[in-house]
């Protein structure tokens, strides 16, 4: 609601109460996680998309997510120097991934190794809402990402030698 606000520039009640409005008619759906209220078109995200959104609105899970999606069965050392916090915000964030059911876990000795649980839904919602993430990491991952998929239309083209 805060980044509608200043996009806007209206007062909060003012568009408290329009937002209110959109949703009575339908045009929104609404969510409050405990800490943000989020808006969305509706019909257009379901519950699992709408779960994903909520957890990569935040710059370090957002990190965190690219990160395993290219490098999948990482441990906490080896994400940490990607996610830009200390090791300690690091867990936790693991955590919140975890519980958001966003990231699993599997013990493998002595350390924990992560990978994402839906890859292709989240990278999905990554690469389709990237310009509402200000993100530099999120542009780099989309145009890895995109770069890994194969074509429009189905499977891989063969390499030039194999063709028929």
């Amino acid at each position: 609601m805060r980044s509608v606000q200043r996009e806007l520039a209206l007062a909060g009640g003012t568009l408290s109460y329009h937002l209110d409005r959109m949703v009575k008619l339908g045009l929104l759906s609404v969510r409050d996680d405990g800490h943000f209220t989020r808006y969305y078109v509706a019909h257009q995200l379901g519950r699992r998309e709408k779960d994903v959104m909520a957890v990569l609105r935040h710059a370090v899970p957002r990190r965190v997510v690219a990160h395993l999606l290219l490098h999948p069965d990482a441990s906490h050392g080896e994400i940490l120097p990607h996610a830009g916090v200390g090791a300690s915000t690091l867990s936790f964030h693991l955590r919140r991934l975890l519980e958001a059911g966003v990231v699993a876990q599997r013990r493998d000795g002595r350390e924990n190794r992560y990978l994402v649980v839906e890859p292709d839904l989240v990278a999905s919602v990554l690469v389709r809402y990237k310009a509402s993430f200000v993100d530099d990491v999120v542009d780099r991952f989309a145009e890895a990402w995109l770069e890994l998929a194969p074509p429009e239309g189905g499977e891989e083209e063969p390499p030039p030698g194999e063709r028929g």
